[in-house]
């Protein structure tokens, strides 16, 4: 069995300090920001071709989301048992997991293309229907891209390599912004406008890329040979263990994930300014939650690796360095949250919206973006304790706690407050508040209780 003293630290940092987790964060940070970046930019080259675009987009997107992150949550967890199998230096075995989650993937396509191609009309409200059916088509159809990133990233990400991951993410982005503008608004005599469909034509091929260069990547003849990615056999033992930690994250992240979608629906029933209110937070805190993102997936990694090792005193001095992190980096996002919160809705709001003033709309985005800030930090802190949990493969705890809190903490309350109390714009943008403290709440107890150390798996 590993002990402390032969766990081979990821970084050139002690185990478990603040400078050993920001090196693993930082670029899992901006690989997130540019993958929020490409949602955020899509939302805002549609608001700025029209708001009706945009507001489709966010709901055809977030009906996409519902099986598009479930599915990615099983691949991605190719990044646990990577992390635990290097701290417990079976490096032969890193790219069996890998392999697995790249079939299950593929499979994925055979039931993502006709959802894509004929549950649009379904899953899309009326009156977002001529712009959200074309977009639901090509991004749901080609969900099993994102899965497929997800499962190739864990190989990397699980060894600590997270600035692979990022330098690949960020070109792809790049080039999902610049075919975003082309796509969207056309070119006269080459390109036709296509809208909401354009946007998502670009995200298509951004991911198409993004997962062309990691696979190639993967099969570099270093890790061919010292390990395993040229061992392709299909092992159903392995398999149906991915599958067994992997799906609880999936299903956990498909019932979150489903309440907020049915949550939009909701909104956007009440009037258009309660929903494009709705729709603007929810892009500011989906950019910004790059960093708790970010947080997650560093803490997985280096959690995992400590695990894996036995090294468990090193997680409890990790877990201090990343409230430490968390808190300093949400210092900076003050700034253009509380501060300069006009800058934001005015790269949304092109036009006034029915009898308001940019004045008043800005005055109410004040009071939004506070609610969204402090969403924001409650969020971080449950994503930091949920990173352990994960890493240590504790998924079934994570799929009910996760399920509960976003229908009782979140989409319960919400749609009473607004169905019964008829509440205005501004209440389901401040119930992300409570709906984070929840979870974070939560989370941190089971952190702090430590049953998630007995489902290892390594």
């Amino acid at each position: 069995m590993n002990t402390t003293q032969e766990f081979k630290p990821l970084t050139k940092y002690k185990p478990g300090s603040t400078r050993e987790l920001w090196s693993i964060c930082l670029p899992m940070m901006l690989t997130s920001i540019t993958t929020t970046l490409m949602y955020f930019c899509d939302r805002i080259i549609l608001a700025r071709y029209s708001i009706d675009a945009m507001n489709a987009c966010v709901t055809a997107w977030m009906a996409s989301a519902v099986p598009s992150f479930a599915v990615f949550g099983i691949a991605a967890i190719s990044e646990v048992f990577v992390g635990q199998y290097n701290g417990a230096k079976r490096y032969g075995e890193l790219a069996a997991p890998v392999w697995q989650m790249i079939y299950f993937s593929l499979m994925m396509g055979v039931l993502f293309v006709p959802m894509g191609l004929f549950a649009g009309p379904w899953v899309i409200p009326d009156a977002y229907e001529a712009w959200g059916v074309p977009y639901f088509v090509w991004v749901m159809s080609f969900s099993w891209l994102f899965a497929l990133i997800g499962a190739l990233s864990g190989f990397f990400i699980g060894q600590g390599k997270a600035k692979i991951v990022f330098v690949v993410a960020t070109f792809g982005n790049a080039v999902n912004i610049g075919l975003d503008i082309v796509f969207v608004f056309g070119v006269p005599g080459f390109i036709p406008e296509m809208g909401a469909k354009g946007a998502a034509i670009a995200t298509v091929i951004a991911q198409s890329i993004q997962a062309t260069i990691l696979f190639t990547l993967f099969l570099r003849k270093d890790d061919r040979r010292l390990r395993g990615s040229s061992d392709m056999r299909f092992k159903p033992a392995l398999f149906k263990e991915c599958m067994r930690v992997g799906v609880p994250v999936a299903i956990a992240h498909g019932m979150e994930v489903l309440a907020w979608t049915l949550l939009i629906d909701l909104v956007a029933i009440q009037s258009e300014l309660h929903m494009v209110v709705f729709a603007i937070c929810q892009s500011v805190f989906i950019f910004f939650a790059f960093v708790s993102e970010g947080f997650q997936k560093g803490v997985t990694a280096v959690a995992a690796n400590y695990i894996g090792a036995k090294a468990w005193e090193y997680i409890p001095k990790m877990f201090r360095s990343g409230v430490r992190l968390c808190t300093m980096v949400l210092l900076v996002l003050l700034i253009p949250c509380i501060f300069y919160p006009d800058v934001i809705v005015n790269a949304f709001l092109v036009e006034e919206l029915q009898s308001y003033s940019y004045e008043e709309l800005q005055s109410l985005f004040q009071i939004a973006f506070v609610g969204v800030w402090l969403a924001m930090f409650f969020e971080q802190l449950a994503w930091l304790s949920i990173g352990v949990i994960l890493g240590a493969g504790d998924t079934r705890f994570l799929m009910i706690m996760m399920g509960l809190v976003a229908w009782f903490g979140g989409f319960l309350p919400v749609g009473i407050g607004l169905h019964i109390f008829h509440a205005g714009p501004l209440f389901a943008p401040l119930m992300l508040v409570f709906y984070t403290i929840c979870n974070s709440t939560c989370f941190y107890l089971r952190y702090r209780s430590g049953r998630w150390k007995q489902k290892v798996i390594a």
